[in-house]
């Protein structure tokens, strides 16, 4: 039986499964046998693929077009691995992969989890370590969870593990089908089921951030996806019965996510969607993602009241209190005017936020005369930018914690 079975779900991918199946190649000496699932491609996936002509790789195409989710599910099945890693077609692994088999090994875990690197198609632009503090920390999934989430790390993905597959199989874990994102309710199962997990301080996978990503643009299947989603986790908690305050954790952060990815733009879509669905627990979930009562409680009376009495919303600062602002002001039918900042290049590096422009501050000197100024920013910073604004001519801004 092979050690570790690879499993690649793959669409139109001519041009980058060579560098993919390339990096298998040079960084993995245990036996292991590389499952590639072709959702049905109609360029040269199959020709390049077939070209190559290596014995211990599996191909599979569909008749029709599946989704990963799907495909991996199959991949799943037909794997005859000890260990199962699911590896995109344009992607590639790197670094130690021996170390975190032998890891895996000695501690009869359920699954592994380790760092990753993104990078666009010419450099790398920044590796992600859940825990830098440590080489190897074990204990079970949620205690994982507990730790990933203290460092302010989630690893969603699920790329960046290495699972024993009769721990998946044994516990029925599979990737939702007919969706997107469908890696944060894996990895979610994964999380509250595993027994042994460990964490190892080593980047192991190589992300390749695509243009055009099929979830990069918020639509109705994105919107259908996270309703799914999010209810898929809450039916899991249920029959795991397990009541953990990380596990809350990481769904709203999920939530957060989701929240942070829809521009005003979509605010007609999510009401039509909304106003036409009768199923009741869409309507549950869909309450839970896009109501912003939860959001009006982390900022003031005050500033709630100064929004809902403007026509117009200028909003100085393009960070978290920024987005929860924008949220709240959509959610009124306010006009967002932009975002506005005192830093250069915070303003070059946004370019837009939810679907709104960022500019200096200065940009905005006698044209918003009669728009209400939220200054989102913490307290720390609030006194420097009602001073800033003063020097510049502006109406006196609301605080969001006034």
């Amino acid at each position: 039986m092979n050690k570790l079975s690879i499993v690649i779900p793959t669409y139109n991918a001519e041009k980058t499964i060579v560098n993919c199946i390339g990096s298998i190649f040079q960084n993995i000496r245990c036996a292991y046998e590389v499952i590639i699932i072709d959702d049905a491609s109609d360029d040269n996936t199959e020709k390049v693929i077939k070209e190559l002509n290596i014995s211990n790789i599996k191909y599979i195409k569909n008749n029709n077009n599946k989704g990963a989710g799907a495909s991996r599910n199959i991949g799943l099945r037909e794997a005859n691995g000890e260990y199962i890693w699911f590896v995109d077609s344009d992607d590639e692994i790197t670094g130690d992969v021996e170390s975190a088999l032998h890891y895996i090994k000695r501690d009869n875990l359920d699954v592994l989890f380790f760092d990753m690197t993104i990078c666009n198609h010419s450099a790398i632009m920044e590796t992600r370590y859940i825990d830098p503090s440590d080489k190897y920390i074990n204990g079970t999934g949620v205690n994982l969870l507990d730790s990933f989430l203290k460092k302010g790390q989630v690893a969603q993905s699920a790329c960046r593990q290495i699972y024993s597959r009769s721990f998946l199989i044994d516990n029925s874990i599979y990737f939702p089908e007919g969706t997107i994102n469908e890696d944060a309710v894996f990895t979610f199962e994964v999380f509250l089921r595993a027994k042994k997990a460990g964490y190892y301080h080593c980047s192991l996978y190589k992300y390749i951030r695509r243009i055009n990503s099929v979830s990069s643009y918020p639509n109705e299947r994105f919107i259908t996806s996270c309703i799914s989603n999010l209810y898929k986790m809450l039916k899991i908690i249920q029959s795991a019965n397990k009541e953990d305050m990380s596990i809350s954790f990481y769904l709203q952060n999920y939530i957060t996510q989701i929240r942070d990815r829809l521009s005003n733009s979509n605010i007609d879509l999510i009401r039509e969607y909304y106003e036409k669905t009768s199923d009741n627990n869409e309507r549950m979930i869909f309450n839970v993602l896009f109501d912003t009562r939860g959001d009006e409680r982390q900022i003031s009376e005050k500033c709630i009241n100064a929004i809902k009495n403007a026509d117009k919303v200028l909003i100085y600062g393009a960070g978290k209190y920024g987005k929860l602002v924008a949220r709240i002001a959509s959610s009124y039918d306010k006009e967002i005017v932009e975002f506005a900042v005192s830093d250069k290049k915070s303003s070059e590096e946004s370019r837009t936020i939810l679907g709104h422009k960022v500019n200096l501050i200065d940009y905005y000197r006698n044209i918003v005369d009669d728009a209400c100024i939220i200054i989102a920013v913490g307290r720390p910073y609030q006194n420097e930018i009602k001073d800033r604004l003063k020097m510049l001519g502006f109406n006196e801004g609301v605080t969001v914690d006034a």
